[in-house]
């Protein structure tokens, strides 16, 4: 669980964040998950994405 104490962050590390999604098309999800996933402040989250059945034309954009 994480709080704040004294202004400061409880754990000194990034929060783990799991999106699992079944296909990397180029549809409006896909696309709006790479945004969050590019746009998350990476010293606060550890953001991984699992994609369970089909790369799709996006595939290489999440390797990034």
């Amino acid at each position: 669980m994480t709080g704040r104490k004294e202004g400061r962050p409880l754990i000194d590390r990034p929060a783990r964040v799991v999106h699992v999604i079944p296909a990397l098309k180029t549809g409006g999800a896909e696309q709006q998950l790479l945004a969050l996933t590019r746009s998350l402040d990476r010293s606060r989250w550890d953001s991984t994405v699992i994609c369970s059945h089909f790369l799709g034309a996006l595939g290489p954009d999440y390797s990034e």
